[in-house]
């Protein structure tokens, strides 16, 4: 069992909605509140190593589930996910819905919602924002499967289900 563990880059954004969230000001509120330093909080919130006892009680003051946030290595080497990003839209020029994103994330990772809708008028950014959201969180995952279904019928998008439960990528 590892000694040190690091929050997963695609879960930093759910820790900082999480201090904020708690109603820490800042690093040092959340450092003095545990009674740690500074800087080894400001390793946690980066996504630096930390110690493992550290770690846990970190994710315990701010309510999070340390096993779903940490960087688990096998092997010398990351768990991979199975990941078939189909017709998925080009993102050179995403920036900002960090908030968004936070939020979404924690509804995903932390509270296990199983469906999220993302709702709005065309050419808002819902497409994106799930694009990158997918992005973000896609080692938390066994399987991540992008299919637009606008074009797509029932059948298709069942089939590429089927092939994944049989345990082969469909080929792009």
């Amino acid at each position: 069992m590892a000694r040190s563990l690091r929050v997963r880059q695609a879960c930093i954004g759910t820790i900082k909605l999480s201090v904020k969230r708690d109603g820490f000001l800042n690093q040092r509120a959340l450092a003095e509140d545990i009674g740690l330093a500074r800087s080894t909080v400001s390793n946690f919130l980066t996504g630096k190593p930390v110690d493992r006892v550290v770690f846990e009680e970190v994710c315990d003051r701010l309510s999070l589930n340390w096993q779903k946030i940490a960087e688990f290595k096998e092997s010398g080497t990351s768990i991979k996910s199975q990941v078939d990003w189909g017709d998925t839209p080009d993102l050179a020029q995403f920036c900002g819905r960090s908030e968004e994103l936070a939020t979404l994330e924690q509804w995903i990772v932390e509270e296990q919602c199983h469906l999220v809708s993302i709702l709005g008028i065309g050419g808002v950014g819902k497409t994106a924002l799930s694009v990158r959201l997918s992005e973000q969180t896609r080692d938390l995952f066994d399987f991540v499967i992008w299919r637009s279904l606008l074009d797509d019928n029932e059948t298709g998008l069942l089939r590429t289900f089927g092939d994944f439960r049989l345990g082969s990528l469909p080929n792009p």
